[in-house]
């Protein structure tokens, strides 16, 4: 499926398993998708909705899911939680998308009246005040670029527009077009006055792009409103970057989840249960181009401005926080294990897994830090305070996360619970 659109289960269905039915009614192009580091797409639709069979999960007590899609940054928000009064869920999920378009109003890359379009006009001039949502994402991308020497760099924009990802035509550059972009690139360019919330981009013709980030983020603004609501227990599916809240059965039983296979889409690399994290998987799959013979991959990195050389082809990442999860991921698929590794750990509640390529087979890297486990001091802080345990304890030291988002290729995350050998939770997936 091309596009942002899919094919949904009937109204029907989704009343009989006891499911709210809020149809998406747009299908748009958003301004930012891209992971900066040019990373895979993954786009997942209908948690519950399309997809594989499934059936109702099971509940616990009293409670019951409800379950809500919207469209927004370009592709669909899926949130699922359980409560008693479904009532009072539905005023929790009206509150959470109106938290997350209002992110999505402020982020977006070519709306005029956006604030992020507002900043980049200004670039080579002089400050500009911004508000607390995008100071904090700012603080945290510029966190993450410092942390990864730049595989994850925000200011990546011009370098994606010059291969024509962004927009269009794709086409190989020449060396002098690529190095005259490069000066317009790096994290460092950005200049903070803390005191007065303001930001100055440095040189003429830099290009911020939050499309890499923007979905994490909003993730877990998302997941700390519904733990100030009281809200326990969910699963949160934003184009792909996965939130698995609490339990799936409402009480202690993990979520399950299923690393999509890099060559096989109808296969499952493996499985995986998860509570109280985050997971997002980058890849070089779907998205590319062929000049004079040659594969260009989507994936750019900030370092070359040119499309990243490896065999890794899939970099899973699991952390407390959708915006790490997605950053790491994009960066670690720039870096490689090689420079990657000193950066994850359980010590550090950051997991990965790469996949490579070799030869005919794909091959899990040994220096994975794989399956991911529980990460019990961060999860009881999120558990009672919500995101800002996770910023003090599970991510860098000046703050929470930032997530690459990205828009091109086609990985998929498989969120299932199980009842014995049923799937009764399963994605849908298509790609930009």
């Amino acid at each position: 499926m091309n596009g942002h659109c899919s094919t949904w289960s009937s109204d029907s269905e989704r009343r009989r398993q006891g499911l709210a039915v809020e149809r998406p009614r747009v299908c748009r192009k958003w301004g930012h998708g891209f992971r900066h580091g040019g990373t895979v797409a993954v786009l997942v639709i209908g948690l519950w909705g399309s997809g594989w069979l499934m059936s109702a999960p099971p509940v616990s007590g009293t409670g019951r899911w409800v379950q809500r899609t919207w469209v927004v940054m370009g592709t669909y928000l899926t949130v699922r939680i359980l409560h008693e009064d479904p009532v009072y869920a539905g005023r929790v999920l009206d509150d959470v998308i109106g938290l997350v378009q209002d992110l999505d109003r402020r982020f977006t890359l070519y709306d005029p009246s956006s604030e992020l379009w507002a900043l980049n006009r200004q670039a080579g001039g002089p400050a500009v005040p911004v508000s607390e949502p995008l100071w904090d994402i700012l603080e945290q991308a510029i966190a993450y670029s410092r942390e990864t020497k730049g595989a994850f760099d925000v200011t990546v924009g011009p370098i994606v527009q010059l291969w024509g990802f962004l927009e269009g035509p794709r086409r190989v550059p020449s060396d002098e077009e690529i190095a005259q972009a490069r000066t317009r690139v790096g994290y460092r360019k950005i200049d903070r006055d803390p005191s007065r919330r303001m930001v100055r981009l440095a040189t003429p013709g830099m290009v911020l792009d939050l499309g890499g980030i923007a979905k994490g983020y909003a993730l877990d603004r998302a997941v700390e409103r519904l733990r100030q609501a009281g809200l326990r227990h969910g699963l949160l599916n934003f184009g792909g970057e996965i939130y698995a809240m609490g339990a799936s059965d409402g009480v202690d039983r993990p979520w399950t989840v299923a690393v999509r296979h890099p060559r096989r889409p109808n296969r499952a690399w493996q499985t995986f249960p998860v509570q109280d994290m985050a997971v997002s998987t980058s890849g070089d799959y779907e998205r590319f181009f062929v000049a004079r013979g040659r594969r260009y991959s989507h994936i750019l990195s900030p370092w070359t401005g040119r499309p990243v050389e490896t065999d890794v082809v899939s970099v899973t990442v699991v952390t407390p926080s959708a915006t790490e999860a997605d950053a790491l991921s994009t960066a670690f698929f720039v870096m490689g294990p090689e420079q990657a590794q000193a950066l994850v750990g359980s010590d550090r509640c950051r997991y990965v897994l790469w996949i490579r390529q070799q030869g005919d087979r794909l091959v899990e890297d040994p220096r994975s830090v794989w399956p991911p486990r529980p990460c019990p001091a961060t999860t009881a802080g999120v558990r009672e305070f919500g995101s800002l345990a996770v910023r003090q304890m599970g991510g860098p030291s000046v703050g929470t996360t930032l997530g690459v988002a990205p828009q091109i290729a086609y990985v998929c995350l498989v969120v299932s619970g199980l009842i014995g050998a049923r799937i009764w939770a399963t994605t849908g997936c298509f790609y930009a």
